[in-house]
């Protein structure tokens, strides 16, 4: 389907929020990823976007850009303006949020891989859904941090929700933590890792080291969600 671009919001110095109108009809769940067709040379290239706004925000779908080193698509899409139309088929995935399975989530996420983490919040948040949330999210630096404002506010506006980020890389001035999450620090923050169901979501390394963290924590090996960024 083609989908007029609406909106185009610069999130970080290689990072943009791209959002693009559907019917109203248009379903999905909260984690799926759509693919996206452009020619940046002349030929068509598809890819995979999780979509990274949630399925009760009728009339729109959002992506969360980052430019890769040596990309062929999301250097493009850095260049696409308001009127543009994007092809788009979908949705597909089944790293998809399911409720009722535990009262507590816990969402890990690095880089871009925050996009369907976003559309999981934003869902719960729309349910009003008595969960509690814990949101980690691990980037190199300060600039690095796609909604960074909005995850400040997410955390101050429910007793619910618990927002932690973490920079590998540090910044001058930065006052939160620094360096990897790791098995201690997931104790210290979630307690019990047993009850928790987990949703991680960004470059297989990282995912790798967060799911075995959790495992020799306890973490139950049904209640983790993986989702892999290259």
């Amino acid at each position: 389907m083609l989908c007029p671009i609406t909106k185009v919001t610069k999130e970080t110095p290689d990072t943009v929020t791209i959002r693009v109108t559907v019917d109203e009809t248009f379903s999905f769940l909260p984690g799926q990823f759509m693919m996206i067709t452009v020619s940046p040379q002349g030929q068509p290239v598809k890819r995979a976007f999780s979509i990274a706004s949630s399925p009760l925000r009728k009339g729109y779908l959002e992506f969360c850009v980052k430019q890769t080193p040596d990309g062929l698509v999301s250097p493009y899409l850095q260049t696409v303006t308001v009127g543009r139309q994007l092809e788009l088929t979908g949705p597909y995935g089944r790293f998809t949020f399911v409720e009722g399975v535990s009262d507590h989530l816990v969402l890990i996420g690095a880089g871009s891989g925050i996009a369907p983490l976003r559309a999981i919040t934003q869902y719960i948040d729309d349910r009003q859904l008595p969960i509690q949330t814990n949101l980690l999210y691990s980037n190199k630096k300060t600039a690095d941090i796609i909604y960074h404002h909005e995850w400040e506010k997410w955390a101050t506006t429910n007793d619910r929700h618990h927002l932690f980020l973490t920079l590998t890389n540090g910044d001058t001035g930065w006052r939160g933590r620094q360096g990897r999450f790791d098995q201690p620090y997931l104790q210290q923050i979630i307690g019990d890792l047993e009850k928790p169901l987990y949703y991680l979501c960004g470059p297989l390394e990282f995912v790798r080291a967060m799911k075995e963290a959790l495992l020799a924590g306890g973490a139950r090996k049904e209640w983790i969600k993986t989702e892999i960024y290259e």
